[in-house]
């Protein structure tokens, strides 16, 4: 019988000969090369009655034991009628399979997109397409959604996870904020399933989603719609209580000039661009992309408007309103809610006694509704403030109408409502001007 003694004493020759072990495990012997030595067995293959070698390890790397332990199990095989060497290559094909089928499960694997890249992609779409919510979107995201499973694959991801955040964002009285969490993520992975099946470009991450698991998770909080505007009683003591108020010189202006430019929207306002003014003309330009509706849109501004609008040229900015610790940058979009509600809230002094009883809560959008509201009151048709307020025309000639259209009747609006914002703001009492007001506009526009 082989031993490792016997093994190491066989000396190689110029060509390559077979030892076969004198033992019980018949066939199995050792091949002796000039530079190495390997087990092998020899047998009778019950499948092709052929003799056949099939080799059982190098020496030493396979130790004399193991090559032993491999040679009965060929030898058990063969008495099963099976061929050792088939069986071999069987397993090593399937192996392959095996490996293979792993290779492109983790190549699906690194190219199945997370909840991160999801909400990445998702943003850089609504970015292309001019959608200005991008910025809610990824104030949120980075708020609520990335700790808790931007680590996941998109697709991993079960509604009961989904509801967990947007329960959290609920319990912190954040009601609303909750409604658009929901409406972020459904939309994000609505976003999602139509990328995967786009057939025009060629998608190199995909996200592979089955379902939408926002879907089936109810609202949070059903909103109502705003009820909220101003009388002219409190445009009056909004106007005055922002220059005491405390409030920055870029917010108060930002909230007064809301009403001068006629309601316009509030991120319009807030992104203001100097090269979109033309002080001569009065008129304040919007391209496509700066509107909500993506519909480039001229403001006739007022003296009043103007005015405002001079007294924020402090900095080179090429924004009216840029961030306060740099002017290549945009004033963040919730600069002024937070400053609405700051100057709702009544304030103390340090002994505890109120020194300003706040101001009746409303939030900047309200203010569109407002002058919307009063326009109305003073004679100014709807389809001119819907005009002056860019909402979508979905009649075939509206569709298609030059920025400049209406611009007249525009402007005769405009001066109507600043003539009534003046008085206001002056303190006066506007009831015996609504007569000519709205005689003029009718004269104006007939």
């Amino acid at each position: 019988m082989f031993t490792d003694k016997l093994i190491k004493s066989l000396e190689s020759r110029e060509k390559a000969y077979r030892v076969f072990e004198n033992g019980t495990d018949s066939g199995f012997g050792i091949q002796v090369f000039k530079t190495s030595m390997s087990f092998f067995i020899q047998y009778k293959s019950p499948i092709t009655e052929t003799r056949r070698f099939m080799k059982l390890g190098k020496y030493p790397d396979t130790s004399l034991k193991l090559a032993r332990e491999h040679c009965r199990a060929a030898r058990h095989l063969i008495d099963d009628g099976l061929d050792p060497q088939l069986e071999r290559e069987k397993d090593c094909q399937q192996e392959k399979e095996r490996m293979h089928t792993a290779r492109v499960q983790s190549e699906i694997e690194s190219a199945t997109g997370s909840v991160t890249q999801l909400f990445e992609y998702y943003v850089a779409y609504l970015k292309d397409e001019g959608k200005r919510a991008y910025r809610d979107v990824e104030q949120l995201f980075e708020r609520d959604i990335k700790q808790a499973i931007g680590y996941l694959k998109a697709r991993d991801v079960k509604p009961a996870q989904i509801r967990d955040i947007i329960r959290a964002v609920y319990k912190r009285g954040a009601k609303i904020q909750a409604n658009h969490t929901r409406t972020y993520l459904m939309a994000a992975y609505s976003f999602g399933i139509r990328f995967d099946n786009d057939v025009i470009h060629d998608n190199k991450t995909l996200f592979r989603l089955d379902y939408n698991p926002v879907r089936d998770i109810p609202v949070p909080a059903r909103s109502k719609p705003g009820e909220r505007n101003l009388s002219a009683d409190e445009i009056y003591d909004l106007w005055h209580k922002l220059d005491t108020s405390g409030m920055s010189l870029s917010a108060k202006t930002c909230i007064k000039l809301l009403f001068a430019t006629g309601g316009q929207r509030v991120e319009e306002v807030l992104h203001m661009r100097w090269d979109e003014l033309d002080f001569n003309r009065q008129l304040w330009e919007l391209s496509s992309s700066r509107t909500k509706n993506s519909k480039p849109h001229v403001v006739p501004l007022s003296d009043l408007a103007i005015s405002l609008i001079r007294d924020m040229k402090q900095s080179k900015s090429e924004y009216v309103f840029p961030h306060k610790d740099d002017n290549e940058l945009l004033m963040p979009s919730h600069t002024i809610s937070k400053a609405v509600n700051r100057f709702c809230v009544p304030r103390k002094n340090k002994q505890g006694d109120i020194i300003n009883s706040g101001f009746t809560k409303f939030i900047p959008k309200d203010i569109r509704r407002t002058v919307k509201s009063r326009m109305g009151e003073i004679g100014i048709s709807k389809e001119i403030r819907d005009r002056l307020h860019n909402h979508a025309l979905h009649d075939v000639s509206s569709k298609h109408y030059d920025r400049f259209d209406y611009l007249q009747p525009k402007k005769d609006a405009m001066k109507i409502w600043n003539d009534w914002l003046v008085i206001i703001i002056n303190g006066e009492k506007p009831e015996s001007n609504i007569i000519d007001i709205t005689t003029r506009f009718k004269s104006t526009t007939s």
